[in-house]
């Protein structure tokens, strides 16, 4: 197993302070597993204590040594992209309200015809609401 060298910095870091703060709870997790470190654990038991893998704990010292504590935070930019930009979705609330019911299969057909966007049917019921436009049943 190899050893970690942690720089002098790293201990004059309030982990269990920051940890406090934290509102995303892999942050959380994150300085909670440096917090362990700083006290003297080892990476085999912070890992097996925070149910992650040692690797992981490794990697997170990595990118704490390299970037500070913004390191620690998830980036942006995860996840699915959204099916319509926010200029779409404007010009869609135009078509849409000019309907009284839209039913979903119709609005499915709409995103194919006028946006070139194949959606599923969740998706539409989805727009729908957050357009807060009524469904016909």
């Amino acid at each position: 197993m190899r050893q970690v060298t942690l720089s002098n910095n790293f201990h004059q870091i309030d982990f269990a302070k920051l940890s406090r703060k934290a509102k995303d709870p892999m942050h959380l997790r994150r300085l909670l597993a440096l917090h362990h470190l700083q006290l003297g654990y080892k990476v085999t038991q912070t890992a097996k204590n925070l149910s992650v893998s040692s690797r992981m704990i490794h990697r997170w010292i990595n990118q704490f040594e390299e970037f500070g504590l913004g390191g620690l935070k998830d980036k942006t930019g995860r996840g699915r992209k959204k099916a319509l930009t926010e200029s779409e979705m404007e010009k869609l609330k135009d078509i849409l309200f000019q309907r009284k019911n839209v039913k979903a299969n119709t609005l499915k057909d709409i995103l194919i015809e006028r946006f070139d966007t194949k959606v599923t049917l969740p998706t539409c019921y989805r727009i729908l609401k957050e357009l807060q436009i009524k469904t016909a049943s």
